[in-house]
């Protein structure tokens, strides 16, 4: 797991977007090497951890833009999942982005359509707070962790 350091609000993007181009390509070697149809026959997961304002919102507008998102990412707090369409995606024509901090529990989520989401193979689901979804996110889920560091504006990432 690498270790990057953010400062500032536009060093958290530039992190998600370099993730975000890291998760493509690896995709896209899987896809030319015919590696693992379970890998193309589901979503792709990433599982953002971290406290409030650790910059996991911050992290995803970063990661949607590289992936072709052409709007705006905001933080949903009153907001369950927002789905995103990426521009001239291949491996991606679409992004979910859930906030499951409301969450009590892992049942809550199926009002979302949580299983279709997770089956669909042109998605790329974006998880803030997956541990309140314990057992319904795959294994394959890749972990983000966000760490405050030691003055206020720094942030330690933690990720692909």
């Amino acid at each position: 797991m690498k270790t990057y350091r953010s400062s500032s609000s536009a060093r958290t993007k530039e992190i998600g977007s370099h993730i975000g181009k890291a998760l493509l390509a690896k995709r896209e070697k899987a896809a030319r090497d015919k590696l693992g149809p379970g890998l193309a026959a589901k979503a792709a997961v990433i599982a953002l951890y971290g406290d409030l304002g650790a910059g996991k919102t911050t992290f995803t507008q970063g990661l949607l833009k590289a992936l072709g998102d052409r709007g705006r990412v905001i933080s949903h707090t009153f907001v369950l999942m927002k789905k995103f369409r990426l521009a001239g995606g291949q491996l991606f024509s679409h992004a979910y982005h859930i906030d499951a901090y409301r969450f009590r529990g892992a049942e809550e989520a199926g009002a979302l359509g949580l299983h279709e989401i997770l089956t669909d193979p042109q998605a790329i689901v974006i998880v803030e707070w997956p541990e309140r979804l314990a057992g319904l996110l795959p294994r394959t889920a890749v972990p983000i962790r966000f760490l405050h560091g030691k003055s206020e504006q720094e942030r330690i990432i933690k990720g692909l």
